[in-house]
């Protein structure tokens, strides 16, 4: 399947998750009536080269002739979300009106090498694999955003830099969101409150995790696979959940906490 086109005078009116999944899909048209595009609908698309919107669809526009936008409420003519890429994007500059990147919408469009975000971002969300298996080296998050989906990053195999401006919102980075990732080192923001405990699965290269907040968080489980792990620190946190330790696990890294820290070790 290379081309998928239905009539200008479809029915169609959402595209149901996995839809395309995992096709040679390269030319997609999006006809006038569809108003909704579910969560994974667009998956695994690494052929997808181009995306036709009917001139009589209200609910979708173009940022450029490579990314299609469309609208957290259709009654508004604000177009603040972040749809789908097409897979030969190289880089991309994120307006500051848009609040939402939606689930894959950037899934393994694997020439992406650059990610950038306006000033003044009113970001809020990065979808479930929004990111993953694309060739971005570094992102710096906004500080508006206060959601990390489910295996965001999952697999950017260039992946050395994940940065997040000061003063950020940021509240869950979910599970898998970095998983297989070579970042060597993170600083995780004050204010996230949950960290999944597989946040950081198979990244293999990283030595160094800093909380600068009070996190709910198992080291126990985080460590299982951080093979290379030296430093976790926690220099703002009251008390700190370690949970347990599989015998596999690595064992002889450095724990650094403030003064006073209570060290519980109730499993999750």
């Amino acid at each position: 399947l290379q081309s998928f086109q239905f009539s200008e005078g479809s029915e169609i009116r959402q595209f149901e998750s996995a839809t395309f999944y995992d096709s040679s899909l390269q030319n997609l048209y999006i006809p006038s009536n569809v108003y909704l595009l579910k969560e994974g609908w667009c998956a695994s698309l690494m052929k997808l080269t181009n995306i036709f919107l009917s001139p009589e669809n209200e609910n979708f526009t173009y940022l450029n002739e490579k990314v299609i936008l469309s609208k957290t409420d259709l009654a508004t003519n604000n177009f603040d979300v972040l749809v789908r890429a097409c897979s030969d994007i190289e880089e991309v500059v994120v307006p500051s009106y848009i609040k939402q990147i939606d689930s894959c919408a950037f899934h393994m469009c694997q020439k992406l090498k650059k990610i950038e975000f306006d000033k003044n971002s009113q970001l809020v969300s990065i979808g479930s694999k929004t990111f993953a298996d694309s060739s971005i080296d570094k992102i710096v998050v906004p500080c508006s955003v206060e959601i990390i989906g489910a295996g965001a990053f999952f697999g950017c195999s260039k992946l050395k830099r994940v940065e997040f401006e000061e003063n950020s919102k940021l509240d869950l980075i979910d599970q898998m969101a970095l998983a297989y990732c070579p970042v060597d080192g993170i600083v995780v923001p004050a204010q996230v409150k949950n960290v999944q405990d597989d946040a950081f699965i198979c990244c293999g290269n990283l030595k160094s995790i800093e909380f600068l907040g009070n996190p709910d968080v198992r080291l126990g489980k985080m460590i299982d696979t951080l093979k290379n792990i030296e430093l976790i620190s926690f220099p703002n946190s009251t008390e700190i959940f370690v949970g347990e330790f599989k015998k596999a696990s690595k064992t002889d890294f450095r724990l650094f906490t403030c003064a006073g820290t209570k060290i519980k070790n109730e499993n999750k």
